[in-house]
C-alpha cells in the first residue's frame, strides 16, 4: 500500500515540476527572447540572494564552474548583472542584479507567484490549507 502511494505521488510530482518548468520556460521565451533557461535560473539564484560568488551559484543551480562562467558572460553582455571584485579577496568575484536584471527578475517572481494562485484555485480552502500544510511538513523532512 505504502509503495502504491509513493508510487502516485511520486507520479504526480513529476508531471507537476515538468509542467511548472515548461510554464516556467514558455514565459522566458515569450516575454525575454534571447534569454535561456539556464540563464534564467541563474539570474533567479543571483536574484534571491542579493549578491553571491560563482561558487554558490555552480553548487546551488548545478552548473559547472566553467560552463556558469560562459553564462555570466552572456548575462553580463545582456546588462543583466555585474560582476564586481572583493576588497577582502581580489580573486573572488561576486555577482549582482542590475536595474534591468532586478526588473526581469521580478517579472518572473510575479509570473510564477500567478501560475501558483492559479494552481490552488482548483482547491477549496481548507484543502490548499491541508497542501500547504503537508508541504512545509516534507519540506522540513527532506532538508
Amino acid at each position: 500500500m505504502a509503495t502504491s502511494k509513493a508510487a502516485k505521488l511520486q507520479k504526480q510530482l513529476e508531471s507537476l515540476v515538468e509542467k511548472f518548468v515548461q510554464s516556467e520556460k514558455d514565459f522566458i521565451e515569450q516575454s525575454n527572447p534571447g534569454i535561456s533557461f539556464l540563464e534564467a535560473k541563474v539570474l533567479s539564484f543571483i536574484g534571491e540572494n542579493e549578491s553571491c560568488i560563482m561558487k554558490e551559484i555552480s553548487t546551488n543551480v548545478g552548473i559547472p564552474k566553467n560552463n556558469l562562467t560562459v553564462i555570466v558572460d552572456k548575462l553580463e553582455s545582456k546588462k543583466l548583472v555585474k560582476r564586481s571584485h572583493s576588497e577582502m579577496d581580489r580573486r573572488t568575484i561576486s555577482l549582482k542584479l542590475t536595474v534591468k536584471g532586478e526588473n526581469l527578475f521580478e517579472e518572473r517572481s510575479q509570473y510564477l507567484l500567478e501560475v501558483c494562485k492559479n494552481l490552488l484555485k482548483a482547491l477549496k480552502s481548507a484543502e490548499q490549507n491541508q497542501l500547504l500544510f503537508a508541504l512545509e511538513k516534507i519540506s522540513e523532512k527532506y532538508s
